[in-house]
């Protein structure tokens, strides 16, 4: 699955094993405040790895997901410019259309945060 998703509000760099990464950069638009990556864009981060991770092996057709439910949010802090966030998801259930996703945020091994999503099949 491609993300329809182009800079600036692309955030996964890559998936690898099962797990995404994304690695923030010092000249990404959230920086340009001098703060760290905002929460939203973190939870959007999930969302965007969930699809990837959740596309199917060759081959079929490809569908479009849109995030519809963000459930349980909570991010310790803010990761700095440079920092690499790896994001993992996991299903934790389907309903026809809708699909449920636990993601979780860590920075360096360490809990960062994390989300239950719902993303619908567009």
């Amino acid at each position: 699955m491609k993300l329809p998703h182009r800079y600036p509000f692309r955030f996964i760099d890559r998936t690898a094993d099962g797990r995404a990464l994304l690695r923030l950069t010092a000249n990404g638009t959230w920086s340009r405040d001098g703060g760290g990556a905002p929460a939203g864009w973190l939870i959007e981060a999930i969302a965007q790895g969930a699809a990837l991770l959740l596309a199917p092996d060759g081959g079929g057709e490809e569908k479009r997901l849109a995030l519809a439910a963000i459930e349980d949010a909570e991010v310790v802090r803010a990761p700095e410019p440079g920092e690499t966030v790896e994001v993992a998801v996991s299903l934790e259930a389907r309903w026809g259309a809708l699909v449920r996703v636990r993601g979780r945020l860590t920075l360096d091994g360490a809990p960062l945060g994390g989300a239950t999503v719902v993303l619908a099949e567009i």
